[in-house]
């Protein structure tokens, strides 16, 4: 486990309204008090990323009676604008009060999709937790080695599969 130094919210605003415009624009002034507030925290620009962005046709479905017969029909009802943000908090004691303070200024506009807790260069810590994970494996190899009773033999293979980020723990929640 490393310690973290940075989190990453997946923040974004869903607006729907009768037209795009109105949907786009409601959104586009929610996502605005958003980044304004971030800003109020000391979050740089360059830290706050547009993840994904979307319009999309809300359709309602509606019964109908035509000719003594019943049967529906897909009705538009409006559009829904979607906007989301990556957003990187450097400082990790003010992240509730970040949230807390996003969460008013979209109001119910506002959405949080993940908060992740990493670290952002992960290179410093790379050769310990190779040394680490080498460590276990011998000790796992040896242990399968003993239980089928054969002798451990020369490394065949060996591989390394990298993951998104390393695991982090919070000081809190250490034992």
């Amino acid at each position: 486990t490393i310690e973290p130094d940075l989190v990453l919210l997946s923040i974004g605003v869903e607006a729907t309204a009768l037209t795009v415009a109105e949907a786009r624009g409601n959104g586009a002034a929610a996502m605005q008090d958003v980044v304004e507030v971030l800003k109020q925290y000391g979050i740089p620009v360059k830290d706050i990323q547009t993840s994904r962005f979307s319009i999309s046709p809300q359709y309602q479905w509606v019964d109908q009676l035509k000719d003594g017969m019943r049967s529906s029909k897909q009705v538009l009802v409006g559009y829904l604008v979607s906007n989301h943000a990556s957003v990187k908090v450097r400082d990790l004691q003010a992240v509730g009060d970040v949230i807390d303070s996003v969460a008013l200024a979209g109001g119910d506009l506002v959405r949080f999709d993940n908060i992740q807790f990493t670290v952002e260069d992960p290179t410093p810590f790379a050769e310990e937790l190779r040394k680490s994970a080498v460590s276990d494996a011998l000790l796992k190899a040896r242990d399968y080695a003993d239980f089928m009773d054969v002798n451990l033999g020369d490394l065949v293979y060996l591989a390394e599969i990298r993951s998104g980020s390393p695991i982090v723990q919070m000081e809190s929640a250490r034992a």
